[in-house]
């Protein structure tokens, strides 16, 4: 038997030992929680699955507490994450001043849509290790979720500040100073991940579409037609696009950019809508009631922009019949 034969047959046979232990998960779970410190366990292969990731030893050498936190990953990686809890709070409880414990356990209520329940733990890593970039953003993040705008900026810059050359510590520092109001300062964050990461098509994206917003159309198009140049495909560079030339009277041109848009998101609500009202400003009716009904069959649950949406498509059936 040849090389390449020996080597794809151990490559089955991991995938077919692989699913075995996956489809006991549960069992596996269980029978550990039941004797966490039964170092057998923690050797058997399906444990050694669900922690190294392949079918592979797991030393005897390994501390408890790392084992608990790293099946906790493990378990949350696969989206078990209602299984994955208990072992983060079984290693908090025996190293309550490990920051990525409880950064990872703070994470879980995030995920789970927690974000207040996820606050002390957050807390904590920040305070148990204060040059830890990674829980300053985990931290500013559910901040921001339940409100506390002002402390979750803080948190982002300390981000930033610990990571200058992150260009995600950038845009989200810089989309949390947007929504404070500070513009400015936003649009600066976005120029350095646009500088950061120069080949990237949403940061040309949202810095484009901050100096639309500020009124700096020349520059915010060029912004457009960079992010488009590196993602032909991208369907809010697209729709963003749509709406500066719209305003700026480019009414054929928007239109192309707004049906490029729908090419990738056809039933995307927003867009349907303002491609219905350019086609109204240029007096095609019947094409702007089809992107009408379009948004209506993907309209969101709030009442107040469907109703503003059958208004516009009475008009357009309106001016379509006269």
């Amino acid at each position: 038997m040849g090389e390449e034969s020996i080597v794809n047959k151990r490559i089955g046979r991991l995938g077919n030992a692989a699913q075995r232990y996956l489809a006991n998960v549960g069992a596996t779970i269980a029978a550990l929680f039941r004797r966490p410190f039964d170092p057998r366990l923690w050797t058997a292969p399906a444990a050694a699955f669900l922690i190294a990731g392949a079918v592979s030893y797991i030393p005897l050498t390994t501390p408890p507490t790392q084992r608990f936190y790293t099946l906790a990953i493990r378990l949350s990686q696969m989206g078990r994450r209602a299984e994955a809890k208990p072992w983060l709070d079984r290693a908090i409880a025996a190293t309550p001043d490990d920051p990525l414990a409880r950064l990872s356990l703070g994470r879980l209520y995030l995920e789970n849509g927690g974000a207040e329940g996820a606050l002390p733990d957050l807390q904590r890593a920040v305070a148990l290790a204060p040059d830890l970039a990674e829980a300053h953003a985990t931290l500013g993040h559910a901040l921001g979720v339940v409100g506390r705008r002002a402390e979750a900026l803080t948190q982002l810059e300390a981000t930033v500040r610990l990571t200058p050359d992150a260009a995600a510590a950038h845009t989200n520092y810089g989309v949390a100073l947007w929504y404070a109001g500070q513009q400015e300062a936003a649009i600066a964050q976005y120029r350095e991940t646009v500088r950061l990461q120069p080949d990237d098509p949403i940061g040309h994206n949202n810095l484009a579409l901050a100096l639309y917003q500020t009124g700096r159309a020349a520059e915010a198009a060029a912004g457009f037609e960079k992010a488009l140049t590196l993602k032909s495909d991208y369907s809010e560079a697209h729709s963003n696009f749509a709406l500066l030339l719209t305003e700026r009277g480019d009414l054929d041109q928007a239109l192309r950019h707004f049906e490029a848009a729908l090419g990738s998101q056809p039933t995307n609500f927003g867009i349907n809508v303002n491609a219905g009202d350019l086609l109204m400003k240029m007096h095609r009716p019947a094409d702007a009631a089809v992107r009408y009904k379009a948004a209506l069959a993907n309209a969101p649950d709030s009442i107040e922009p469907v109703l503003t949406v059958i208004e516009h498509l009475a008009q357009a059936l309106i001016d379509d019949n006269k």
